[in-house]
């Protein structure tokens, strides 16, 4: 009789642990970069909902991709705003 495969994927409907935490964390980390330091979070948190969608997909982990990018961009846009006060005539 034969050990059960360890790299098999799960049976069922649930996400393997692993990735449901990751899309979490992207999920978080996408809201986070909107309201707190993109720069830092953002990177994260596509990191995270990339690697939680190898595992499968994942609304979480794409609704984190999606809060990550449009905080990378509006902190690029403000800190142009902010950039463009100083050097304007």
């Amino acid at each position: 009789m034969s050990a059960p495969n360890p790299y098999a994927p799960p049976s069922g409907d649930a996400p393997p642990p692993d990735v449901a935490r990751d899309a979490t964390w992207a999920l978080a980390l996408g809201i986070g970069s909107v309201f707190f330091c993109a720069p830092i979070t953002a990177p994260f948190a596509l990191w995270k909902g990339v690697r939680a969608l190898r595992g499968g997909s994942s609304t979480k982990a794409v609704l984190g991709i999606a809060f990550a990018a449009f905080g990378w961009l509006l902190s690029a846009f403000l800190w142009f705003m902010a950039i463009w006060q100083f050097v304007s005539p």
